[in-house]
């Protein structure tokens, strides 16, 4: 007499394994994911920001030019290098990621993800910066944001 639960108990140990080895991988990949940073720097080397797998700003370097450059100049510097290493992410990302999940679709879904919250930036020759709010001005001549030099 055949166990009439043998054929089933087989198929859950087969989902098991797949179940792990999707765990596996998943950690696999969420290891690789952990060392990627992409390094930037701005066209004319003044600014050179490091970003974190997760778009988080882990390294600025500012280098002292010539003549000053007014703070809000810089900012947009800053800003335009920072959105240019972030948007590198997906690329990174999808490497780690298809050299460990053998799914298209479920890498295809994750890097959604990556490009939507790091989109490509404009054109470097269309850096912009807004003019700062009357409430901005006035934090940084009380203090409130840091002293003004």
């Amino acid at each position: 007499m055949t166990d009439p639960f043998a054929e089933k108990n087989a198929e859950l140990l087969r989902h098991a394994d797949d179940v792990a080895e999707k765990a596996r991988r998943y950690q696999e990949m969420r290891a690789g994911l952990a060392t990627v940073a992409v390094t930037e720097s701005s066209p004319d080397g003044a600014v050179t920001v490091t970003v974190d797998a997760s778009g988080l700003l882990t390294g600025l370097r500012i280098e002292d030019r010539g003549a000053p450059q007014p703070g809000r100049q810089v900012a947009a510097t800053v800003l335009a290098t920072l959105r240019r290493a972030q948007s590198r992410l997906p690329q990174l990302a999808a490497e780690v990621m298809r050299s460990i999940e053998d799914d298209p679709a479920a890498v295809d879904e994750a890097l959604a993800g990556y490009r939507d919250r790091f989109p490509e930036p404009p054109p470097a020759d269309v850096v912009t910066s807004p003019a700062p709010s009357p409430a901005m001005n006035a934090r940084a001549d009380n203090g409130a944001w840091g002293t003004r030099r």
